[in-house]
């Protein structure tokens, strides 16, 4: 398969993934962790680093100090 092929292949697996996780009220990690074929593209440690808020916060805490900084500033 063309990495295209599988790009659409992964897209649909996971919006399926969605679905089923909306449709079961179950959390989507769940979801995909149960799918085989979506285990085929990402191992379920990948999995879990992609559902840790930690990785997806990044500078969230730098960038609320900075705005906190500038409204002490204002005010």
């Amino acid at each position: 398969p063309t990495r295209r092929s599988s790009d659409l292949e992964a897209h649909r697996l996971v919006t399926d993934a969605c679905r089923k996780a909306t449709s079961t009220h179950t959390h989507l990690r769940d979801v995909l962790l149960a799918t085989p074929a979506i285990l085929s593209y990402v191992s379920s440690e990948q999995l879990a680093r992609l559902f840790d808020p930690g990785s997806y916060l990044g500078m969230s805490s730098q960038m609320i100090d900075a705005v906190l900084d500038s409204a002490k500033k204002i005010l």
